[in-house]
């Protein structure tokens, strides 16, 4: 296994190993990622040798297209005018959720009174 890329979050190192994935390179992380939180600190990514360039190529690419905002239409709407949509998200999601917690709280509320 040849080392790849050093990340600094958990998130981050599953992010590029389900990138490569897609492309069918196994990627090796140290240390094993664990837990359902993802905790910040120093993660190692490594590949076999044959799929070393490879790997460098796909992130590399994928890098110069973030960064000339290259978006295709079905990203998550960061492009052009994606930035004035966040908010209005945002209040929709926290909205939701308050919908869910209320649901719940009215729907405990039954049960025990019933």
């Amino acid at each position: 296994m040849v080392h790849l890329v050093c990340v600094q979050h958990e998130f981050h190192a599953r992010v590029i190993t389900a990138r490569l994935g897609s492309d069918g390179i196994f990627t090796e992380v140290r240390p094993p990622l664990g837990g359902p939180y993802p905790l910040p600190g120093e993660v190692h990514l490594y590949v076999d040798e044959d799929d070393v360039q490879l790997a460098r190529a796909l992130l590399s690419a994928d890098e110069d297209q973030s960064r000339a905002g290259g978006d295709d239409g079905g990203g998550d709407g960061a492009g052009a005018g994606g930035a004035a949509l966040q908010p209005f998200l945002g209040a929709h999601a926290r909205l939701a959720l308050a919908l869910l917690v209320l649901t719940s709280v009215l729907l405990l509320t039954l049960s025990r009174a019933g």
